[in-house]
């Protein structure tokens, strides 16, 4: 007889890696009883679509969640993808975390499918930075690679392969993990 009860030791347990920090996107700041991390590749449409979708909700479910976005970018399918995670965190960096998700709003609404290079993206992204000079030594320098490349190999210890996936951490449960695809 099939056993479908699953039981996790400490070995063998999911874990969100690296920890929920003040230095994650924060997208919703809600309790810290529930906390989601969402994994995310700019160029997926997946993804896109599903921050669209998380504005719509409802305030009430966004105060219980503190939903959280990390870099997933997916370099096999997606060749442009961590170029674009790159120019995206330097939007953070240098124009705060509030513009960071408007800056993604506004790519999820006019993404330009098929767009080898991504000067319609540095383009888009002017007016979330507050210094275009720093703004562009941040891209030329790529001095976000190393925080997108800790998400995604955090993302790999944890078990992501896919976009949009999630860790879903609830006090006393042990982490739950789910792809949408």
């Amino acid at each position: 007889m099939w056993n479908r009860e699953v039981v996790f030791s400490k070995a063998n347990s999911i874990q969100i890696t690296p920890e929920p920090s003040s230095e994650d996107h924060i997208f919703w700041s809600g309790s810290s009883d529930v906390v989601v991390v969402e994994y995310y590749d700019i160029d997926c449409p997946y993804c896109r679509s599903l921050l669209l979708a998380e504005d719509g909700l409802a305030d009430s479910v966004k105060a219980k969640v503190r939903l959280i976005y990390r870099w997933f970018p997916l370099i096999d399918i997606y060749p442009r993808s961590l170029e674009r995670a790159i120019i995206a965190e330097c939007v953070s960096m240098v124009g705060g975390e509030e513009n960071f998700f408007n800056f993604l709003r506004k790519v999820s609404n006019s993404y330009k499918k098929g767009e080898q290079k991504n000067d319609w993206l540095i383009e888009m992204a002017r007016p979330f930075v507050s210094d275009e000079a720093s703004f562009k030594e941040c891209v030329s320098k790529e001095l976000s690679l190393e925080k997108i490349n800790q998400s995604r190999a955090g993302g790999y210890v944890s078990g992501i392969f896919s976009v949009p996936s999630f860790l879903v951490a609830q006090k006393g449960m042990p982490v739950k993990k789910f792809d949408l695809l």
